[in-house]
């Protein structure tokens, strides 16, 4: 008549080397044969009728293997674990069981599962570590919802057909599992997530080259693909409902050397395909409808050209940062882009670009070191305001710039060290108030300039070292109040056309200048 075997019953009885559970028990709870190091064989009687395995029930044991009745309902959190030497778990013809608990085979000797279809979970770190499993499939007719967190995770498994009926692949679900080869999807695939990490580190062979995912999934999690050394194509199914691809999802895949980003996909997230350094080529569907790429989504990438989709509205800090084969960018007619980022182009290998009439901000340093740069040109209206600090520094064959009348600021250091540039204009009408610190320093080839009359303020160095400057004039109706001392510091032969008229050398200004008082401006 028993119907329950407590908690911990049996645990630890070293002596135990067999029992068989009779068909009247219902539940065996917690821990009941936990850490039986003798206990090798474990059987039900015939019309079994226990319903739940609990959690640790037999970890630690000696089982080689054991048969599940088809009563059981549920295999419980760590039930297996730790069981080395269980190498064969078989379920019974009819078999009940939904879920398989956390960790529930986690550390075992398991070498092959087949699981029934009537499972809907199988819970994290079920089969983690499980370094003999090489082989699971599934029944017909499964009702598989959901891989829990790390469910393989350094598991020996060699492939898997994942069902269709599975919505959801959980964190680090196939992470470290060297021995994977073959990951497929059911075409009829309800798979709507891969989370983070799923298979990050999951393959350095070089047989698994190529993955399609499937098209119900709205979100590639943060580095699910990160490190996978031997991914060459990644793909989507058509149809794909994709929205976001994730931080770093592909990071350092290195031999991925192309992909296609669906229309549907809103967000690529920051680092996503860094240090990708065979990708050569990224298309954007027709009518995507991207909005964001976020920091160092492709920098250290092998990109030699980008066309960018008019939905973009913000470029992330570093996207194409240390893109030594990036040539060229374009943006498609319309282009809604508002910001180019910090960095966004720093150290690549850009030859020219025509900065979208949308864009109001180009953020510090967003085209510093680009050696290759030498045009740089903005679409007509356009609504700029803000040119970031060192955003042009050292770019050493810019030769020109026409700043746009939108310009209220040029930030520091903004052309410095621009050897080659000879040319600054300022387009009619200029809001430009400010030159700050350092903008022009450096500019060894620049002759002349003609500050707009809407300038206020001249920063410290702001033409310093410019060797071959000539010529500095302001405007009619200049409404400069300062120039700060050391403004032409190194440039002191230039003439300068003051406000009001008179012309000095650069070093007579080596202290500054501020208007006079009486002609203050209000």
């Amino acid at each position: 008549q028993l119907q329950v075997v407590r908690e911990s019953t049996f645990a630890s009885c070293t002596w135990l080397r067999s029992i068989c559970i009779p068909a009247g028990v219902e539940e065996l709870e917690k821990d009941c044969f936990a850490f039986c190091h003798q206990l090798a064989s474990v059987t039900f009687e015939p019309g079994a009728q226990v319903w739940i395995l609990g959690e640790g029930a037999f970890s630690r044991s000696a089982l080689s293997l054991i048969v599940i009745p088809e009563s059981v309902e549920e295999i419980g959190n760590n039930c297996f674990a730790y069981c080395r030497s269980l190498a064969s778990v078989t379920f019974e013809s009819g078999s009940q069981v939904w879920i398989l608990g956390e960790g529930a085979f986690a550390h075992s000797g398991v070498s092959r599962i087949v699981v029934p279809s009537s499972v809907e979970v199988i819970g994290g770190s079920c089969f983690e570590d499980c370094q003999s499993l090489f082989t699971i499939t599934f029944e017909a007719g499964d009702q598989l919802r959901e891989f829990g967190e790390r469910a393989f995770a350094r598991s020996s498994l060699s492939s898997i057909c994942i069902p269709s009926s599975v919505e959801r692949l959980g964190w680090a679900c196939f992470t470290e599992c060297p021995s994977l080869l073959t990951v497929t999807f059911d075409p009829d695939s309800h798979l709507t997530s891969i989370e983070a990490g799923v298979f990050a580190v999951a393959c350095e062979m070089p047989n698994w080259q190529s993955i399609v995912i499937p098209s119900r999934v709205e979100v590639l999690a943060a580095k699910c693909f990160a490190h996978f050394g031997s991914l060459v194509s990644l793909t989507f199914a058509t149809h794909a409902q994709l929205v976001r691809i994730g931080i770093s999802a592909c990071q350092y895949c290195t031999s991925l050397r192309a992909i296609d980003i669906p229309s549907s996909v809103e967000t690529l997230g920051a680092g996503c395909f860094e240090g990708c350094r065979l990708l050569a080529s990224v298309t954007f569907a027709a009518d995507s409808r991207l909005a964001r790429i976020e920091k160092w989504a492709f920098s250290d990438s092998a990109l030699s050209a980008i066309a960018l989709p008019a939905s973009v509205t913000e470029i992330g800090a570093g996207c194409f940062e240390k893109c030594k084969f990036l040539s060229t960018i374009t943006f498609e007619t319309g282009s809604r882009l508002r910001e180019i980022g910090e960095y966004t182009f720093c150290c690549s290998g850009l030859q020219s670009i025509c900065v979208p009439s949308s864009v109001e901000v180009l953020g510090g340093n967003c085209f510093t070191g680009c050696d290759s740069l030498s045009t740089v040109t903005f679409e007509v209206n356009s609504r700029l305001m803000r040119m970031g600090m060192r955003a042009f520094s050292d770019c050493s064959r810019l030769e020109s710039i026409a700043v746009p009348s939108s310009v209220w600021e040029i930030n520091a250091e903004c052309f410095a060290n621009c050897d080659s540039l000879s040319t600054v204009t300022f387009g009619t009408g200029s809001q430009l108030r400010e030159m700050e610190a350092g903008a022009f320093s450096h500019c060894s080839r620049l002759e002349s300039i003609a500050v707009p009359s809407s300038v206020r303020e001249i920063d410290a160095e702001c033409f310093a070292n410019c060797d071959s400057l000539s010529a500095v004039t302001f405007g009619t109706g200049s409404q400069l109040r300062e120039m700060e001392a050391g403004a032409f510091s190194q440039s002191s032969q230039a003439q300068v056309v003051l406000p009001d008229g008179q012309t000095v050398l650069a070093k007579s200004l080596c202290q500054g200048w501020k208007r006079p008082r009486s002609r203050a401006l209000p």
